[in-house]
Formats: structure tokens, C-alpha cells, sequence
């Protein structure tokens, strides 16, 4: 698998400013490098810091793509669809997440 590091950095308020992190992977360095993959990766990490933030998972557990999946659907939808115009047999994966806060706080790490 070949993994791809994406970001997203949110400061529109002092009280919540922060970001999220996550390595995502796919099975060919080709599905990493299209702009498709690359727009995933950059609206999942959005979305994901989002749902961090909300506080509808529990800071001390890890991320589970179940849960991510039951709180906005439409990330396996995306995935899914990525991976039918990627091409077929790819298989694209969140490896890892972490979801932070400006002053260091993270608010939650790993997905499992």
C-alpha cells in the first residue's frame, strides 16, 4: 500500500481553531497522485475534524470508519465511488487520523 498525507487547518474562531491530520493509502502510487484522490483526501480531512469536533466520539477511544460511516454517510459513498473511478481492484483506506486543537489538545488519534 502507498499512503498520502492530507491536512486541513481550520481558524475561524479562537475557540475551536485547529486541524486534523490523516494518512490514507491505496494500493497504487498512480490512484495516489490523481487530482480525484487528492480532493478526497483534502475533503475528508475536513469533514473528519469536523465530526472531532462535534463531540459525538468519545475523545478516549480511537476512530472507528463504522462510526465515522454512522455519523455522515456520505464518506463511504465517497470512498466508493473513488475507488470505481480510480479504476477497479483499487482499494483506498484511512490508515490513521488524528484531530487537534491550536492550543496542542488532541481531541482524538487512530482509527481502527
Amino acid at each position: 500500500m502507498n499512503s498520502y498525507i492530507a491536512s486541513y487547518c481550520h481558524n475561524i474562531a479562537a475557540n475551536n481553531a485547529g486541524g486534523s491530520l490523516l494518512r490514507i493509502s491505496a494500493q497504487s502510487d498512480f490512484a495516489l497522485k490523481t487530482p480525484e484522490f487528492m480532493n478526497f483526501a483534502k475533503i475528508l480531512a475536513m469533514k473528519l475534524f469536523v465530526i472531532g469536533e462535534s463531540g459525538d466520539i468519545d475523545p478516549a477511544a480511537q476512530f472507528k470508519w463504522s462510526r465515522l460511516v454512522e455519523l455522515a454517510p456520505d464518506l463511504e459513498e465517497d470512498r466508493i465511488a473513488l475507488m470505481k473511478e480510480i479504476g477497479k481492484g483499487e482499494k483506498i483506506t484511512l490508515e490513521y487520523l488524528c484531530v487537534f486543537r491550536a492550543n496542542g489538545e488532541v481531541i482524538t488519534g487512530g482509527v481502527s
